[in-house]
């Protein structure tokens, strides 16, 4: 995974920790999402799906979702059909923390899935 530095971001330009934080981690994905040949309009759909989980009651937005968040988005809002030990092998693989799963660790979920040709249910 490429690393992302402040200064590529938005050279001079001061802004809150989180809002600095959330664009580091949006530039990460769109480094696997390349790696994986996804196209911008499925990185959309999947950080807008990221976006659902991860915005709070109090306008709030937190930076990870949990294992259980980032299930639901794979099945329920992508339509992918995932058996629990399919899951298991593949967070083990690509997720680091699997109660702090990173928008860019799910791009690599989703990414595995679709090279995987891992069944789309039509929802």
């Amino acid at each position: 995974i490429a690393e992302i530095w402040a200064g590529d971001l938005l050279p001079d330009v001061a802004l809150p920790v989180a809002e600095e934080s959330v664009m580091s981690a949006r530039a990460e994905s769109e480094s696997v999402a390349l790696r994986f040949g996804l196209p911008n309009v499925q990185v959309s759909q999947v950080r807008d799906m990221f976006d659902k989980y991860a915005r709070q009651g109090d306008r709030n937005f937190k930076e990870t979702l949990t294992k259980a968040e980032t299930l639901s988005l794979l099945t329920e809002d992508c339509g992918f059909l995932l058996e629990e030990d399919q899951a298991a092998e593949l967070f083990g693989e690509l997720v680091e923390n699997e109660e702090e799963v990173k928008i860019s660790e799910i791009l690599s979920l989703y990414g595995t899935l679709e090279q995987n040709d891992n069944g789309i249910s039509i929802v």
